[in-house]
């Protein structure tokens, strides 16, 4: 797998991580107020993001002459 690849696939996941939260709230899955729904995202969205960017690969740069 490409680099490129890994990291279509990790900032997919992390669009998915952070869309999880509101989504259940929407559907009635739990209930909470403003403040704790806010919390929970924001750590949520953060951890999300955070695991992504360790795993994603940057792209190799070509430093050679050309």
């Amino acid at each position: 797998m490409t680099g490129t690849r890994l990291n279509a696939i990790i900032a997919a996941t992390i669009v998915l991580v952070n869309s999880v939260i509101p989504a259940l709230q929407l559907l009635g899955a739990f209930h909470l107020t403003s403040d704790a729904l806010a919390a929970v995202y924001l750590v949520v969205s953060n951890l999300g993001t955070l695991i992504g960017l360790i795993f994603a690969q940057s792209p190799a740069t070509n430093t050679g002459d050309a």
